[in-house]
Order: structure tokens, then C-alpha cells, then sequence
């Protein structure tokens, strides 16, 4: 269903700024930006944005989500000119893939001790400029980075999760100062040959990897997230669903479905982890077993869209575990000629398979080891929030 609505952004002393913002089922498909002469003549611009003391970067991800065209481009058409009407100085980079946003956290070279990144794009493009990030750690003064990840990507889990839920009324709490720094975790996955991947979001095997790579092929990329439905059916009726796992302090498990994960959300109304905290340094180990029937699987699945904010959900098939420190993950006793789709992992979007992730000439290391971080790189990271 088609809806236009507007959204008020922020005013000046002389005029108001509405964000107008069409969806037609629950995807974006125009934003266009609206102005008003101000009878009041209350501004409600945080003033520190115009004074160019933090440097302040705009992230497009032009290719996040459906993609940009000409209308439903919130950068171009309700962002930047509003910046620029503001006076807020600011710049712009889009990028295209995942090698430009991680070689823009590997070359960032803040010009102010407080930076703030402004992401539109999903979670993955946000994944890909922490991974790129200079990791070396010294000691004394180090700058700050506050980041404000506004949700055009698919299923946005960290935004919404910290209650930035739509991008132009995420935006106009950025302008209007009502969003707060806080530090957030960040974990660190190592693999068998060496390779580490950092994650804030998830990791995960089984059915929701499964997804998430089959979610990749070429047909699915003009669909929103209606895709994960689709694929879903897919998976359920053609993926074996058995995957043996060991998990520290857990015994081993035949799972269908297995992630380490740190938001209560994967979606806007998709709350499989409802005592997760994306602020508090804690997993949950989320494993739906093997041993369900399809339908009892796909119920305990489907759950995620009425669960509410702290319910236990364990039992019955569902292992719901908080880990406050490091653990393992290990692939144990593998079958014999299984499918590549058996060792599919995705961490935060990332889609790895775990047999390209051995060392050479050596046989099969099932290991995932997976450390809490308490200093990743050489910037204090923030992100803002509500």
C-alpha cells in the first residue's frame, strides 16, 4: 500500500523543513524536501552544527537497499541541500561496493578530534569501514568517532535496534541535538587460516547464513524485504538443516539454525533476541534445534514478530544463552559429501563459507573463535542514539 507522509526536520528562526516521504509496501520509493516560512519564529537547529567544530562526513552506500534513483535518493534530495541551506558544513563520499567503504576506514585521517559519520546505507556498509578501520591502539588522546547510521539498507538491524527507525525522522533528532553518544561493543571472530572479521551485529549458521547467501543471487537484488520471505520457502524445502555444532559450555547440537548475536532486531518488526542490548557487551547464543519438525521450526522462526523487549524464549527446542565473554564455535563431526551451503557463515552481511576459510594443506579446522573487544583501533568509537 502507498503512503506519502511528512515529516518535520528542524527549523530556523525564519523557516520550517519537512522531510515528504513516500513508501509503497514498507519500501522507500521518494523523498523530496519541503520548506515553510516559520510564523513563530522558534528554531530548533542544535547551533553547534553551523560553528565547524566537529567535521561532519556523509557515507552514501548508493547501492544499499533496492539501490538510488532519482527520487528515492534521501542524500540528494533531502540531506545534502538541506546541509547546505543550514550552512552546516559537511562533506560527501558514495560508495559503490564493499572495497570503497573499507578502504575509507583504512585511509580515514580525521582533520578535528571529533568526527561524526553520518551512514546512509545498510548495516553491512557500516561492517565494512570498522573492518577497514587502522587498528594500531596507543596511548594518550585519541579522536572521536560518533557514528549515526540512518536505516536505507534491507533490514537495518542495528538502527533499528537503537530505536533510529526511519531516516528522515532519525535525521531531524540529529539536527535538533537529541541524539546522545554512547560506546558500543564490538566482538572479533578469528578463523581456522588466520583471517578475523570484527562484528557488532551477528554471526551466524545455518538457516539464517543459508538466507542471507541464497538472498544474494542476482533475482533476488530488486526486491526489498519481502526477498528473505521468498528465499525462506527455499530453504525450507530443499536445505537438509542439520548442522553439529560445539559452542563453549553448551553441549554439542544437531542445529537448524545458530547465531551469535548482539541486537534485539534484525528487521524493523523482526525481534528474534529480545534480551539482547546493542549497547551492552553481551552475545546471546540464539540455536533453533535440528530436532523440530518444519513446522514447529518455522513457528519458533516466526516468533521473532511478536516477541517483546526482554522475554525468555528459551525451551522447547530453542537454546538462548547470554555469553559475556570469549568463546568457540566449532563445526563438529562433519558429514561426509555435504554441500558447500552446509558451511555457510554471515557475519553482520558478510557471507563466508567456511572451507575457503582453512589453512593451506591441512586438514579440516571446524574452529570460530570469538573474542569480546574492549580496544579495537586507535579512534574512541560512538554511536549516537535516542
Amino acid at each position: 500500500m502507498k503512503q506519502v507522509v511528512e515529516v518535520p526536520l528542524v527549523s530556523t528562526a525564519k523557516t520550517q523543513f519537512w522531510a515528504c516521504v513516500e513508501t509503497d509496501d514498507n519500501k522507500y520509493t521518494s523523498f523530496s524536501l519541503v520548506s515553510r516560512p516559520n510564523e513563530y519564529g522558534d528554531a530548533s537547529l542544535d547551533p553547534q552544527l553551523t560553528r565547524g567544530q566537529k567535521d561532519i562526513l556523509i557515507v552514501d552506500s548508493i547501492k544499499s537497499g533496492t539501490g538510488r534513483d532519482s527520487r528515492n535518493n534521501f542524500g540528494k534530495n533531502v540531506l545534502e541541500p538541506l546541509f547546505t541551506l543550514l550552512g552546516i558544513p559537511h562533506k560527501v563520499v558514495r560508495t559503490q561496493d564493499s572495497d570503497a567503504a573499507g578502504q575509507l576506514g583504512h585511509t580515514f585521517q580525521p582533520s578535528t578530534e571529533n568526527t561524526i559519520l553520518i551512514f546512509l546505507s545498510g548495516d553491512t556498509t557500516i561492517s565494512e569501514f570498522l573492518n577497514g578501520l587502522n587498528r594500531r591502539v596507543f596511548e594518550g588522546l585519541r579522536h572521536t568517532l560518533s557514528l549515526v547510521p540512518l536505516p536505507l539498507g534491507t533490514g537495518n538491524a542495528w538502527a533499528n535496534s537503537l530505536g533510529l527507525r526511519c531516516p528522515a525522522a532519525s535525521l531531524s533528532c540529529f539536527l535538533q541535538g537529541q541524539l546522545t553518544p554512547r560506546k558500543f561493543p564490538l566482538y572479533k571472530a578469528t578463523f581456522p587460516n588466520g583471517f578475523e572479521m570484527i562484528f557488532f551485529i551477528i554471526l551466524s549458521i545455518g538457516f539464517h547464513a543459508n538466507l542471507l547467501h541464497l538472498c544474494k543471487q542476482q533475482r533476488f537484488q530488486s526486491l526489498g524485504v519481502e526477498r528473505f520471505k521468498i528465499a525462506s520457502l527455499e530453504i525450507l524445502q530443499k536445505y537438509p538443516l542439520e548442522y553439529r555444532l560445539q559452542v563453549s559450555g553448551l553441549p554439542t547440537r544437531d542445529y537448524s539454525y545458530f547465531a551469535l548475536i548482539n541486537t534485539p532486531n534484525l528487521e524493523a518488526s523482526y525481534k528474534p533476541s529480545p534480551q539482547s542490548n546493542s549497547l551492552h557487551f553481551q552475545l546471546h547464543v540464539l540455536g533453533y534445534s535440528s530436532k523440530l519438525q518444519q513446522a514447529s521450526l518455522v513457528s519458533k522462526i516466526m516468533k521473532g514478530y511478536s516477541n517483546r523487549a526482554g522475554d525468555d524464549i528459551s525451551g522447547d527446542g530453542v537454546i538462548y544463552e547470554p555469553y559475556n565473554h570469549a568463546l568457540e564455535v566449532v563445526f563438529d563431526q562433519v558429514p561426509e559429501n555435504v554441500s558447500n551451503t552446509y558451511f555457510e557463515i554471515c557475519c553482520d552481511g558478510h557471507l563466508l563459507n567456511m572451507l575457503s576459510l582453512q589453512p593451506q594443506d591441512q586438514k579440516f579446522d571446524g574452529r570460530i573463535r570469538i573474542q569480546f573487544l574492549k580496544n579495537f583501533s586507535s579512534f574512541e568509537l560512538n554511536v549516537m542514539v535516542p
